[in-house]
């Protein structure tokens, strides 16, 4: 089962795949508005993209806006990202605690 079919609003995800082509074939203007290769995401949301008819992902920390052939906000393609587990995520959220030294 891939992992998208089970994937749900706040999973987080990494990204794997900044190019302006996917599997060989541009995928819509080739625009990603920031998406990185590397970088960590959480889901927004999860269907269909009303642009292209693919299965999409939208992000929590990219809005792209209106796309310039009038669809709605356009996702990026499930495949452009790998889930990440959620307990790693901890593991870096509770290094940004400060920790208290004895003086």
């Amino acid at each position: 089962m891939a992992w998208w079919q089970t994937a749900k609003v706040g999973d987080f995800i990494a990204c794997v795949n900044d190019d302006r082509y996917l599997d060989g074939v541009r995928i819509g203007n080739g625009n990603l508005d920031g998406l990185k290769s590397g970088t960590v995401y959480s889901i927004r949301a999860i269907g269909e993209n009303p642009a292209w008819g693919n299965l999409a992902i939208w992000l929590n920390e990219i809005h792209r806006g209106p796309s310039p052939c009038g669809a709605p906000e356009i996702g990026y393609h499930v495949r452009r990202f790998r889930p990440v587990d959620p307990k790693r995520i901890e593991v870096f959220k509770a290094m940004l605690n400060p920790v208290p030294v004895d003086a």
